[in-house]
């Protein structure tokens, strides 16, 4: 790009170098736009020289991340000229200033064709070049034809042939039907046969792209032998060119690229393909095993490896060639345990992809000793994919000792990490349990050591395996004690030992060393004035339960037991949680009845029907599977006979003493009148209330699920958990600067900076209490589509009446955000502990928030649309109700157009006064400006009630449903507030 001959562009650039402050390079820039805007506006008056000088500028102001809203057309003008200096500018800012949603690329549809068929070689490339980054669906209709004939035309120069093979890749992604087998096999098989190596590496990533398409290689059969031997002759080093040579290896590049596009095929039914196939392997496995003092050549050698790995062991299994697949399994064993972590992450990862292969798995189980080892490695994605292993391989035989492992590291885990070990270990236990009693013993020192990262859906599962096996009743209720008297336990744990004590801590004979009614009573007591209300609202009917049963055995309970739980239950019949105050007051009237009618509401709780754990399914959701049931495969689903063959060895047999699949749950029939009549501990109960009291399920309703919401675990402050329940409800859902958070222990504020796709924000953590604050803790964690990275660390510690800052800097990727539909871009994870002044520590906090940054906030007005842009894409957007957002909103007054233009300007949507042939509605655009798509358009509407002035409909829509949503949630939360 001959910049030296602009002398404006050079001066220009050696200003905006000179700058010594952000403001001053601002002003730079600012009196650059005017003076260009300016020239523009006489256009006429312009050379050629002059518009792509102006261009350029506006190219480099641009990637210094300022906004430029004109010069569009001028780029696109340019791409008309005659000149190849004019073409170059015009093709080159327009792919960078413009995405494939553009209006103003229909514009050049025609300059590009004509550009393509010409046959000037540089403008052939140029404009190839263009639409492989902009090319869309409107592209591959109008220039699919003339793209494949340069690509198959003999006279076309190899690096056009290169252009137009990787055109036609995005062409195709954009609009499968421009190339079918039969139009388009046998001029892949001809340039399968081409001798240069840049064509070849472009032909293949083309095909790999039309038989990836749901087992697309029908019509492209013949291209396998033709893939195979492009990379038999590479492995002999046959005619390579020194420039496709790397360090030594022969363009490593184009090898990935065959291994993948034959891992696209079928393996061949007739022995000599499959044969010839498997000689290839063999000789990339000896040619690239080796290493050097090179790393780059390492890394070569290393991605040819994992390539003909995965598909040597799916080969070797099918041929039954044992060389072969040995080979595979000693490499990997070693790249367990390489020195360099890029090395030693793949080889986890992809020994628990391949895990369903029998071989595999049967490997791994021998070495555990070295993934064990990799679960305490420095880097994090290593530790995960341990884990994972871990997981896959465990069996009947060493299952135990796996749960063992990691119920050792889950303390020293990160925060993470740790409910998916947890969610592991329950999963490991109850498939792999030796026997009823160890797995009893293993799910409650995971509820005591996991702690807040445990769900409620492990511990739920953990009491329907109890109680359907009524053997083992006993035992766990024996075992909740002695966790008990241990001292401090979880919220968690209070619960499962509440649950448990309540229904069959009658099991426990005083006569036989059991903990009696009152001593059980006495144990749970101690953690209920520091429990939640949930966990409150089960220890009074685990209680109540207690003394029912002691009847029911024929033990009569003492009085002072009975008057212990009728105190605490007229204690809280007037409590202010409703809950609480409800199910005091229903059990005291239930005190009153018959013996057997209360009985029959205490009864315990019957059998679980059976059918498959929710873990599982819980466990598929964290592996991003959705619905799918768990494989076993580290999220590759194997076909049946090979999962069959693969877990065959690990499969418990009959004689085994397993937990078995049982879930579910029922709670009993409930009674509705339990007022009046006979006192069961034979002192008045206290009237009031009303209402039913389920029959025998202390959790006041179904275990999983389908009742109320889960309350928040032990340490997470309420006001935490309910932004975390509701993110909109954050102050700063419509604010750039606020307090995030605030209980009487601490508070957390944010200030945000936003340019574009990138935000930086800063959280204050101040201490309010009286008391130093230790491990203090706050990391972020990204939705998929962004990229976090923390800048600064808060303190360890925070001393009293102290304010320590956490800066953390954030890129949008993509505004396709939130795994359940969020808006706000990921979470933030705050922990500490609170440190009295004799250094005593006491119960941590550890709690999640709503990272204060919401995907409305990186929207930017967009002034230049014209009301027949505007409606062409609402038209094309509102069809797709994926891509359509709508809300009814009850304003509680009457606002005029003029306040709803004003909200819509507040809120980064340009107000399109007049576009709306209703003068009472209002009418916003904005761009949603990301890394990969910097102009998405958003669209929205602001409907009046002729009947109703107060009630208005809000409508957005965009080409992204994720920033719809966000659109329409910011309109409608900023006309509440301003009503």
């Amino acid at each position: 790009m001959a910049f030296q001959t602009m002398r404006g562009l050079n001066v220009f650039i050696a200003d905006i170098r000179a700058c010594t402050s952000k403001e001053q390079q601002k002003a730079r820039v600012e009196k650059e736009l005017a003076n260009i805007r300016t020239k523009f506006k006489s256009s006429s008056t312009l050379t050629a020289y002059d518009k792509k000088k102006y261009v350029w500028k506006i190219l480099y102001i641009y990637m210094l991340g300022y906004d430029v809203e004109f010069g569009h057309m001028e780029a696109v003008g340019l791409v008309s000229g005659t000149k190849y200096s004019e073409k170059q500018v015009g093709y080159l800012v327009t792919s960078v200033l413009l995405n494939e949603s553009n209006e103003f690329l229909r514009l050049v549809i025609n300059s590009m064709r004509k550009d393509i068929v010409s046959k000037e070689q540089n403008f052939q490339t140029l404009a190839l070049t263009a639409v492989g980054n902009l090319g869309s669906k409107e592209f591959a209709e109008s220039l699919a034809g003339d793209v494949s004939q340069l690509l198959v035309s003999p006279s076309s120069h190899p690096s056009v042939k290169k252009k137009a093979a990787l055109c036609m890749l995005r062409l195709y992604r954009k609009n499968n039907d421009i190339i079918t087998p039969e139009s388009f096999g046998d001029a892949m098989g001809q340039l399968l046969d081409e001798r240069d190596l840049g064509i070849l590496l472009a032909t293949l990533s083309l095909l790999i792209g039309l038989i990836s398409k749901n087992g697309g290689y029908a019509g492209y059969d013949h291209c396998y032998g033709k893939v195979v031997r492009i990379l038999d002759r590479l492995t002999s080093h046959h005619e390579i060119p020194n420039d496709y040579t790397y360090y030594g290896i022969p363009s490593p590049w184009l090898q990935v690229k065959c291994l993948e596009a034959i891992g696209h095929y079928p393996i061949p039914e007739d022995d000599p393909p499959r044969r010839a196939t498997l000689e290839v392997l063999g000789r990339l496995l000896e040619k690239n095993s080796a290493t050097g003092p090179n790393i780059n050549q390492n890394n070569a050698h290393h991605s040819i490896l994992f390539a003909t790995i995965n598909l040597a062991i799916k080969y070797a299994s099918a041929s039954g060639e044992s060389g072969v697949m040995q080979k595979c399994l000693d490499l990997l064993k070693g790249f367990v345990s390489y020195k360099e972590a890029n090395v030693r992450y793949l080889g986890l990862e992809t020994l628990s992809r391949l895990s369903h292969v029998p071989e595999v798995l049967r490997s791994t189980r021998t070495h555990l000793d070295a993934v064990i080892d990799a679960l305490r490695d420095a880097d994090v994605s290593i530790r995960r994919r341990a884990l994972d292993l871990l997981y896959e391989a465990s069996d009947m035989q060493n299952g135990s000792a796996v749960v063992e492992e990691l119920l050792a590291f889950l303390p020293e885990a990160e925060f993470a990490l740790r409910e998916e070990i947890a969610l592991k270990v329950a999963i490991l236990a109850e498939r792999f349990a030796p026997n009823l009693s160890w797995y009893v013993d293993v799910t409650l020192a995971l509820v005591d050591k996991a702690g807040d990262f445990l769900s409620d859906d492990i511990w739920h599962r953990s009491v329907q395996v109890i109680t359907n096996h009524e053997d083992l009743q006993a035992y766990a209720a024996s075992k909740c004690v002695e966790l008990l008297r241990g001292g401090v336990a979880h919220e968690c744990a209070v619960k499962v030992c509440g649950y448990l004590l309540g229904e069959f801590g009658w099991k426990l004979d005083p006569a036989q060393g059991g903990a009696s009614a009152k001593d059980q009573f006495d144990l749970l007591y101690e953690r209920f004035p520091a429990a939640s209300t949930s966990a409150k609202s089960l220890l009074l009917s685990s209680f109540m339960k207690g003394l029912a049963h002691e009847v029911d055995a024929g033990r009569s309970p003492t009085s002072e037991h009975g008057q212990a739980v009728v105190a605490l239950l007229k204690r809280y019949e007037s409590h202010t949680d409703s809950e609480l105050q409800q199910r005091s007051a229903e059990y005291l009237a239930l005190c009153k009845r018959p013996q057997a009618q209360t009985s029959k509401v205490l009864e315990m709780m019957p059998k679980f029907p059976t059918k498959e754990s929710s873990l599982l399914k819980r466990l598929a959701e964290k592996r991003g599977e959705g619905d799918d049931e768990d494989t076993g495969t580290g999220g590759v689903v194997a076909p049946p006979a090979v999962m069959a063959a693969a877990h065959a060895a690990s499969a418990p047999s009959s004689s085994a003493t397993t937990v078995g699949a049982v879930t579910g749950g029922a709670a009993a029939d409930q009674v509705a009148d339990l007022l009046g009549g006979a006192d069961l501990l034979g002192e008045a109960g206290g009237g009031g209330g009303g209402g039913a009291v389920g029959g025998g399920d202390l959790l006041g309703g179904d275990l999983l699920g389908g009742g109320a919401a889960s309350p928040p675990a032990a340490g997470i402050p309420a006001a935490a958990q309910a932004l975390i329940s509701d993110p909109l409800s954050s102050k700063l859902f419509l604010g750039d600067s606020g307090v995030l958070f605030e209980d009487d222990l601490i508070q957390i504020g944010v200030k945000l900076a936003l340019q574009r796709h990138e935000v930086k924000v800063a959280l204050y953590f101040g201490n309010k209490s009286g008391m130093d604050m230790d491990g203090v803790l706050c990391t972020a964690e990204g939705f998929p589509g962004t990229s976090m990275q923390t800048v600064q660390y808060v303190p360890s510690r925070v001393e009293v009446r102290r304010q320590h800052q956490c800066h953390i800097a954030c890129t949008l990727q993509s505004a396709s955000l939130g795994p359940n539909g969020e808006t706000h871009i990921g979470t933030v994870m705050v922990s500490y502990r609170p440190v009295d002044a004799s250094g005593t520590s006491r119960a941590p906090m550890s709690f999640s928030l709503p990272f204060p940054v919401y995907l409305h906030k990186f929207f930017m007005p967009a002034p230049n649309v014209s009301q027949e842009q505007y409606f062409g894409a609402w038209r094309q957007y509102s069809s797709d109700t994926s891509l359509t957002h709508q809300k009814i909103v009850h304003a509680g007054k009457s606002l005029t157009a003029t306040e709803l233009n004003g909200i819509l300007s507040t809120y980064k949507l340009h107000a399109c006064i007049g576009y709306d042939p209703n003068p009472a509605n209002a009418i916003g655009c904005a761009f949603a400006v990301s890394a990969s798509a910097p102009q998405t358009p958003v669209l929205v509407r602001i409907e009046s009630d002729p009947n109703n002035p107060s009630v208005f409909r809000v409508t957005a829509c965009s080409s992204i449903g994720a920033c719809a949503r966000a659109a329409m949630q910011v309109v409608s939360a900023a006309m509440e507030k301003a009503a």
